[in-house]
């Protein structure tokens, strides 16, 4: 079920981003909700007892904690490499 329902969002997203226009961004909000229905039927199906609903709800909240430090990475490249430290051994 959920393989057919990615095989649908690909085929659609595919379809949108061909025509051009407005459609296309329907068709990507149309294809991030077959996503995330693909998404959470696979969770309800594996893996409720690996990842709790508690841990689940939690994630939005670590994806936007994250957001500013992987926005720093492309924004700010090192422009030096600094050798780590390292202990010689006999």
């Amino acid at each position: 079920m959920t393989l057919i329902l990615f095989v649908l969002a690909l085929a659609g997203l595919g379809i949108g981003l061909a025509g051009g226009g407005f459609g296309v961004l329907v068709t990507i909000g149309v294809e991030i909700a077959w996503m995330a229905v693909a998404i959470l039927l696979a969770w309800w199906r594996f893996g409720r007892r690996a990842l709790p609903a508690t841990t689940l709800l939690q994630l939005p909240a670590y994806i936007v904690w994250k957001l500013p430090i992987y926005l720093r990475l492309i924004g700010r490249r090192e422009r030096r490499w600094i050798r780590t430290a390292r202990k010689t051994t006999p």
